[in-house]
């Protein structure tokens, strides 16, 4: 267990819609896309339940646990989402072919399975998630992957880069399958849930360090168009909409803001462009949550990382628009008291 500086706090999840919004915020919300199990269990001394379990009680529990974990650390909102329950959906990191592979098979494909399964899933959740939250805490969720993730579940990266140039009208038919199965499941979560979601998220990685993984006219043509249809249901709930995407987005950013209506982006990485830049070119006009790399807290000393840290706060003072934020996630490789740090730093930095 890693000894922290004990602090009275409750929660105000409009910190994040705020932020988001880019509207002023009573103090910077902390976000980040994830905690690792391990590095909550270091930090808290207790175990993590590990799983959902099959019990309403168990999933409480470990709700309970996660919510917690994040309110003791100063944040406003906890993250989850689920991916669509796809029929034979493959990680997207695995070597496993994907199971929509042409016309025939995305014909075939049991789409009108899916409204009812992500009913089933959310149904499983959701509750135990409204029971276990901590007064002022909300959830930034939605449907986890983005079309392009979703796309790379049914059909590998490279059979998508094959597709693109063999059959493009089984590639254009693709992603509009995609687009209607998180169009019905969007809007079923926020008819269900909607009150204890206060951003509207998914996770979507378009790039990587040089560029993004496919071209930017494909992007505009397949992948925007359900980006318009997401962000516009949760517009209409009134809740602003988070991406999260890895890589070099620079040659999508304005139809990211502009055509796609996406409200905050969330990652950044040094190697791509320090934080710094995001803000300088599109701070004015979408939410930009994030600050010091991941690389950079697994890898600099606690004292490089508080001047990081106070360096990326004091760049952002007196403007609308901001959570701070790991430029990822805490993984496994973030040391946790290089973490703890980070948080740290930024608490004292609110007065706390």
């Amino acid at each position: 267990m890693i000894i922290i500086k004990e602090r009275t706090f409750v929660p105000d999840y409009n910190c994040i819609v705020n932020a988001a919004w880019r509207k002023p915020v009573k103090r910077v919300p902390l976000y980040d896309h994830g905690v690792s199990p391990k590095n909550m269990e270091i930090i808290t001394g207790r175990k993590n339940p590990g799983n959902l379990g099959e019990r309403f009680e168990d999933r409480v529990e470990y709700f309970r646990y996660v919510s917690r974990f994040y309110a003791s650390m100063g944040y406003e909102t906890m993250n989850f989402g689920s991916a669509l329950p796809l029929p034979g959906m493959r990680p997207i990191q695995s070597h496993i072919p994907g199971v929509v592979r042409n016309m025939e098979d995305l014909q075939k494909y049991p789409w009108a399975e899916i409204p009812e399964k992500y009913r089933v899933m959310i149904e499983k959740y959701y509750p135990a998630l409204r029971e276990a939250l901590p007064s002022g805490m909300k959830v930034v969720g939605g449907i986890g992957g983005g079309m392009f993730e979703t796309a790379q579940m049914l059909l590998e990266y490279e059979g998508l880069c094959y597709a693109r140039a063999d059959d493009p009208e089984f590639y254009s038919a693709l992603y509009q399958k995609i687009r209607e199965a998180r169009r019905t499941c969007l809007n079923m979560l926020f008819q269900e849930y909607g009150d204890i979601i206060a951003v509207c998220h998914t996770g979507d990685d378009l790039g990587f360090k040089t560029s993004t993984l496919i071209s930017r006219e494909d992007i505009v043509e397949h992948v925007i168009p359900g980006y318009q249809e997401t962000t516009a249901i949760a517009h209409a709930y009134g809740k602003p909409f988070l991406l999260h995407s890895c890589g070099n987005l620079f040659s999508v950013m304005e139809d990211l803001i502009g055509s796609a209506s996406f409200d905050a982006k969330h990652s950044n990485e040094d190697e791509i462009a320090p934080f710094s830049r995001w803000v300088d070119l599109y701070g004015e006009r979408i939410g930009l949550f994030g600050g010091p790399d991941t690389g950079f807290l697994a890898s600099a000393g606690k004292e490089a990382i508080r001047e990081c840290t106070l360096d990326i706060l004091r760049y952002m003072e007196g403007r609308n628009g901001f959570a701070i934020s790991s430029g990822n996630t805490i993984p496994d490789y973030v040391p946790a008291d290089n973490y703890v740090k980070f948080v740290e730093t930024v608490r004292e930095y609110r007065g706390e």
